[in-house]
């Protein structure tokens, strides 16, 4: 953990309590500077519901081009405006950013800071680790199809899904990848090919094929219903889920009350050798605003995957360490049971890490 590297890091801190679990996600990083473990170069962009709002502008075409050029990662706090004129600057910034950074995976992990926060309380915590893969780069997403009046005031609207062999076996074989790199030994695709069978059959044919070039993964085909019940019941079988753009952004939010709530989630769009793009699951919150109650554990899990994407595993642990010693100690905010701030809970995080990576360091040189 001693060796010194640089990163480039954009941040956009979004809209609602964005700006402040974010800020708190930066000092996680600026300490981590002060360390000497790496360098992080840190620059804000203000695109958000504000910055649409003065000037109309969601996104430039040149900050996505600047963003590849010149950023290894992207720090996004939550979106959402009730003061915006419409939402649409959502979707250009996401969807923006995933197209035009060619993002095609989303990266969801599942697991339990501290046996205190998760839901299953008949499992054992361990039982409870897993990582949803998600295509993000076809589907419903690219927003094929529209609304119709026909006659005899009739309203037809149509949505279509959009998937490619090529789009697929990327998914799916960085899924696999994915479980040799970490040692695991199930893969499984979630789906609903007995219903759709034109696009979702194509998905299970793909995973088949590549399957085989696995031949020591356990390779399960479910379908998504059975699937939820299946996570409920004993989610100890699931190691690495693949899965479809809607499905997985279902199963993101269901999942992240298996780990204690959306506070506590991150999740993270990525390109293999390319960028990263990393956000928290929670929403904006506008009602929280500026009221330093909101949980920043959702923010700064996503520096642990930020760390990961940079394969800097044992800095990420160093991250979800100091997370659990918060959470054993109460040092959290009021929806974890605690009853510090935002930027409390923030100091503390970035404090036990600095004490932890200290103790680190006397152990190596003693």
């Amino acid at each position: 953990m001693t060796s010194t590297f640089q990163k480039r890091i954009a941040v956009m801190p979004g809209d609602g309590i964005g700006p402040e679990v974010t800020r708190e996600a930066v000092k996680v990083l600026r300490t981590l500077t002060d360390l000497g473990i790496g360098q992080f170069d840190i620059a804000r962009f203000p695109y958000g519901g504000q910055e649409y709002r003065k000037t109309g502008i969601a996104l430039p075409d040149e900050v996505i081009e600047e963003f590849t050029k010149n950023y290894d990662a992207i720090l996004l706090g939550a979106l959402g405006d009730p003061n915006a004129p419409d939402n649409s600057y959502v979707r250009r910034i996401l969807l923006g950013l995933r197209s035009g950074l060619d993002l095609f995976i989303g990266y969801r992990p599942v697991y339990v800071i501290h046996p205190e926060l998760h839901q299953l309380h008949q499992m054992e915590p361990a039982q409870i680790n897993f990582t949803i893969f998600r295509d993000i780069a076809e589907g419903f997403a690219i927003n094929l199809g529209g609304v119709r009046e026909t006659q005899r005031d009739r309203t037809i609207a149509i949505q279509e899904s959009l998937h490619t062999r090529e789009g697929i076996t990327r998914v799916i074989r960085s899924a696999f990848e994915f479980a040799d790199q970490q040692g695991l030994k199930k893969v499984t695709l979630t789906d609903k090919s007995n219903i759709l069978r034109h696009t979702h059959t194509l998905w299970s044919e793909v995973f088949h094929t590549i399957s085989q070039e696995f031949a020591d993964k356990i390779s399960t085909h479910m379908n998504v219903d059975s699937f939820l019940y299946e996570v409920i019941r004993n989610p100890g079988k699931f190691q690495v889920v693949v899965t479809l753009d809607l499905f997985g952004d279902v199963l993101s939010e269901f999942c992240a009350a298996l780990q204690g709530g959306v506070g506590v989630a991150g999740t993270s769009y990525w390109n293999p050798g390319s960028i990263g793009l990393f956000r928290p699951v929670h929403g904006p919150a506008p009602g929280a605003a500026g009221k330093n109650i909101s949980n920043p554990f959702g923010a700064i899990e996503c520096i642990r995957q930020m760390l990961l994407f940079f394969n800097r595993t044992k800095t990420a642990q160093l991250i979800q360490d100091s997370l659990h010693h918060c959470v054993e100690h109460r040092l959290v905010t009021p929806d974890l049971g605690g009853s510090l701030g935002t930027g409390e809970v923030g100091d503390y995080v970035c404090q036990t890490v600095e004490r932890l990576y200290t103790e680190s360091q006397r152990e190596v040189s003693a």
